[in-house]
């Protein structure tokens, strides 16, 4: 009784925040984007039966998990029956009735967030700590993504319940927590194709430290290590053969490439944008404050600091800016191979793509330093995940961003250096993100979204135990009983 009672106010907590998110956040309004494009996709496979482009020819842009859940949706709702794309386009009830999937993705990552924090608390906070976790998660994420269909939401749900999976293969080393956490990572690539390559990172990392740890069980350890990254590649397998058919790659989406040439451009970059750039990638509220210790202005947005500013909308077609160069020396190629008549749209695209990945890779093998001095800078734009949430003070989501950055990265620096396989569990997944996108993109602070929840998993947890440490310098230890 005493068990099942916390929980039920669990359930009743998540299941208040699924109902305001319908009430209060969920809107008939367009998406715009990379979400339309999902929509517009996912419509597509729905009534004609597979992922295509407008003109009819296969597509492999995006990754397919978000898009086929899409398709699911619109088949099974009988509020979306003969649903048109225009009508999704322009917004009303069917727009809302569609964005309302995403509160499985809600419900599957608030209950996740709830389970890690009751196994990582202490029992004296467990209860506060669970609260006040799932209300942060809510606040801070979910109300600020719900309102579409891009790829954060249900990546922060799967990167969660991937550490879920991962603690429980290190503590019991169960074939079923080897399959588990296999499927998940396969699942989580198939929304964010990057995370194939960190999951791959964090099962061999797992594998090598309880290896160290426990020498007498390595085989064991190696076994489960292996039919883990099998079941990850059993899960993306069936969308990687139908790429290789259709557009002989083994890859799950097209957009590699540029988001490396993005990177790559960089190149070019003089000292004074490198420098610059912290100005320009600081929120517009902190921005004064580093114009000043950096020596620079607003003005300077559109002056000597223009190529490192993402958007100059009083020029019709940008080509000034590193992002809008990256994106057009794409679009600029694939126009090229269209005019030829000798390929499809989506197969120009993908191209492109691949000679944009070819002269990015060119640029790190001749000057891998240039990836490694920058990183700092690129970690530093996506610290600020969150700047708007509905009910969370700007002030607020501007110290968040730090704590929870410093705390990951703290996390993962130690569980590597002390050994600690119950902390990688947690945190190597979500910091693997955060520095692959350090590392190798021009890092847009959305996609530090996914790690947000383990990052407040984490502050939760340090907040209790500074204040058990707090308490026991106050009071002393505790005297025993007689």
């Amino acid at each position: 009784m005493l068990r099942s009672r916390p929980t039920a106010l669990l359930v009743l907590l998540i299941v208040l925040l699924l109902v305001r998110t319908d009430r209060a956040v969920l809107t008939e309004d367009q998406q715009f984007s990379d979400a339309m494009q999902n929509v517009a996709f996912g419509h597509r496979l729905a009534t004609e039966g597979a992922i295509t482009h407008g003109a009819g020819d296969l597509s492999m842009y995006r990754e397919p998990l978000p898009i086929w859940l899409i398709a699911a949706q619109i088949r099974l709702d009988p509020r979306l029956e003969g649903v048109t794309i225009d009508t999704l386009v322009d917004g009303g009830p069917e727009q809302r009735a569609l964005k309302q999937g995403n509160l499985l993705w809600a419900a599957a990552l608030l209950a996740g967030v709830a389970l890690q924090l009751i196994r990582l608390l202490p029992t004296r906070h467990r209860a506060a700590g669970v609260v006040a976790g799932v209300l942060l998660v809510q606040g801070v994420l979910i109300e600020p993504v719900a309102d579409g269909h891009a790829t954060e939401l249900p990546a922060a749900a799967l990167l969660v319940w991937a550490g879920l999976a991962a603690q429980d293969l290190v503590r019991s080393r169960r074939v079923r927590d080897a399959v588990a956490l296999g499927v998940v990572i396969g699942l989580a690539a198939l929304v964010k194709a990057s995370i194939i390559y960190v999951g791959i990172v964090l099962i061999v990392l797992l594998v090598v430290v309880q290896s160290v740890i426990d020498r007498h069980d390595a085989r064991r350890v190696v076994a489960l290590g292996v039919t883990a990254l099998l079941l990850t590649g059993l899960t993306v397998s069936p969308w990687i053969v139908r790429n290789v058919v259709a557009f002989d790659t083994p890859s799950i989406a097209d957009r590699g490439g540029l988001s490396l040439w993005y990177r790559a451009i960089y190149e070019q970059a003089t000292p004074e944008e490198i420098r610059g750039s912290w100005y320009v990638f600081t929120p517009n509220p902190a921005r004064p404050i580093a114009g000043r210790l950096l020596g620079f202005e607003p003005e300077d947005l559109d002056g000597r600091l223009r190529r490192v500013h993402r958007f100059h909308p009083d020029e019709p077609e940008e080509r000034l800016s590193f992002y809008s160069l990256a994106r057009n020396d794409r679009r600029d190629r694939a126009f090229e191979l269209r005019e030829t008549g000798l390929y499809t749209i989506p197969e120009t695209t993908l191209i492109a793509d691949r000679e944009l990945m070819a002269r990015g890779l060119e640029v790190l093998r001749r000057d891998p330093w240039l990836f490694v001095r920058t990183t700092p800078l690129f970690l530093y734009r996506g610290v600020w995940p969150v700047l708007r949430a509905p009910l969370v003070p700007v002030a607020a989501l501007a110290l968040l961003g730090p704590l929870g950055m410093l705390a990951l990265i703290t996390a993962a620096v130690t569980g590597l250096v002390r050994l600690r396989p119950q902390r990688l569990a947690v945190v190597a997944l979500p910091f693997g993100i955060v520095a692959f996108s350090a590392l190798l993109t021009m890092y847009e602070p959305r996609f530090t979204q996914p790690a947000v929840p383990t990052m407040i998993v984490l502050l939760v947890v340090a907040s209790s135990r500074l204040l058990l440490a707090a308490r026991a310098r106050l009071h002393g230890p505790a005297r025993p009983r007689h």
